[in-house]
């Protein structure tokens, strides 16, 4: 029987609420959280097929899309959104009461 599983995240936003002055700096109500995306989507699917069920193989693919984001509290300076992409492989088998797992994962 073949298996498969695909997962995702939500979308997320944060701003600041209310205006904030700390010392010198001063930042504006709805100014976005530094270093937290626009948006973050993750995608992963998991194939196992039946070739490869008796020696536990798992073939993945996942793909994970991070928006946009503000690198300072007054959001003048902005980091590009950017694509993951990753494969992966592993495998179970058992011999007695030893349980062998090995794997291999490639990111771009």
């Amino acid at each position: 029987m073949q298996r498969h599983a695909v997962r995702h995240l939500h979308v997320r936003r944060n701003r600041f609420s209310r205006h904030i002055r700390s010392g010198t700096a001063s930042i504006p109500a709805g100014n976005r959280l530094p270093d937290i995306p626009e948006q973050q989507l993750f995608a992963q699917v998991d194939w196992s097929p039946d070739l490869a069920t008796s020696i536990g193989d798992v073939f993945t693919l996942e793909a994970r899309r991070t928006g946009r984001m503000f690198a300072d509290d007054a959001n003048s300076a902005q980091a590009k959104a950017y694509t993951l992409l990753g494969l992966a492989a592993r495998f179970e088998q058992k011999t007695g009461a030893w349980t062998w797992r090995g794997g291999f994962e490639w990111a771009q």
